[in-house]
């Protein structure tokens, strides 16, 4: 369990369970669609029925599951479907395991900023088979560059070493790098800036003299509002893909971490 937000008016931390507080009748977590039961499952079913099951995912099976039983590495912010994009990882910049986590937390806390007919989308750097989007950090960077989208050749990279070892901005631009590609094609690189604000408008927004609220929307590690956000329609572009590679939802299942997260010995 997760804790949150403090209550400034008593001075007390509320427990909260991925940014959902618990109902203070039955002390569940109030999700949007659906409540999360202290013992770890959906006391009722996903109304989403077998419309939601991935055959080669046994756990899908099971209606009553929080996120096929895999909680480390996706969140549902509804309730509802969640479709998982599995995401490799070339760790040049030699991460730990522990950035690594904070890394793919924020990426989809950002995903989950929005939804759409209530269905989400997320990532998972654990899974077999085939990555669906490989994100590579570099421990240099060209300039002053965050990262790119490697758009049309190459795959998403983000530049540690211009990150200064922040994990919410980190993972923040990698969200926005990775929404380029799997979303495709690329959305809202270019034009002016005419609001409002969004994960996929910060280059006009910055070319527009917006560039501090950039910086502070992609570092606030309590909030995914403003230009750390998606909004619906993107999310609808990005279910809609990632329902058709995985065919069902819930990405290509979870196995043992990629050799190429893992940090690189010197």
């Amino acid at each position: 369990m997760s804790y949150g937000y403090v209550n400034t008016s008593l001075g007390a931390v509320d427990p909260s369970f991925t940014g959902q507080s618990p109902d203070t009748v039955s002390t569940d977590d109030d999700f949007v669609f659906r409540e999360y039961s202290i013992q770890g499952r959906w006391p009722s079913p996903d109304p989403a029925a077998l419309t939601a099951v991935d055959p080669s995912i046994p756990q899908s099976w099971n209606r009553y599951a929080y996120v096929d039983n895999s909680p480390c590495n996706s969140i549902d912010p509804a309730g509802l479907d969640t479709c998982t994009f599995d995401i490799g990882i070339n760790n040049n910049a030699k991460l730990t395991s522990q950035q690594l986590g904070d890394l793919l937390a924020r990426i989809n806390a950002v995903l989950g900023s929005a939804l759409w007919n209530g269905n989400s989308v997320q990532a998972q750097f654990f899974f077999t088979g085939k990555a669906d989007q490989t994100l590579n950090i570099s421990p240099s960077a060209p300039s002053n560059r965050d990262g790119y989208s490697g758009w049309p050749f190459s795959s998403p990279v983000i530049y540690w070493g211009n990150l200064n070892n922040n994990t919410t901005y980190g993972g923040t631009d990698a969200a926005h790098e990775l929404v380029h590609r799997l979303a495709g094609p690329v959305l809202a690189l270019w034009g002016k800036y005419k609001g409002p604000p969004n994960l996929m408008n910060v280059n006009q927004a910055q070319a527009s003299g917006l560039g501090n609220q950039v910086s502070a929307d992609w570092s606030n590690p309590s909030a995914t509002a403003g230009f750390s956000s998606l909004s619906a329609d993107q999310i609808k572009k990005l279910y809609k893909k990632c329902i058709k590679k995985h065919k069902g939802g819930g990405g290509g299942g979870v196995g043992e971490m990629a050799a190429s997260v893992l940090p690189r010995a010197h």
